[in-house]
């Protein structure tokens, strides 16, 4: 079985999330999240896929669009 790493934070600071994705998250969950949706997102890490907050794909659009 392979491990998977979920960052479960407070912080929404776009270097944060940057930061732990680059260095191979898996996921980057904020804990104001609903439960359910905490556990639906993990389900979906533990099967390969990467995993964020809504509101943290504008970070990770913006860094792709950076030249």
């Amino acid at each position: 079985m392979t491990s998977r790493i979920i960052m479960l934070t407070v912080s929404d600071n776009d270097e944060d999330v940057l930061t732990a994705i680059s260095y191979g998250a898996d996921g980057y969950l904020l804990k104001d999240m609903d439960p359910e949706e905490i556990l639906e997102k993990i389900k979906q890490a533990a099967l390969g896929k990467m995993v964020l907050s809504e509101k943290l794909t504008s970070v990770l659009a913006q860094a792709i669009r950076k030249p």
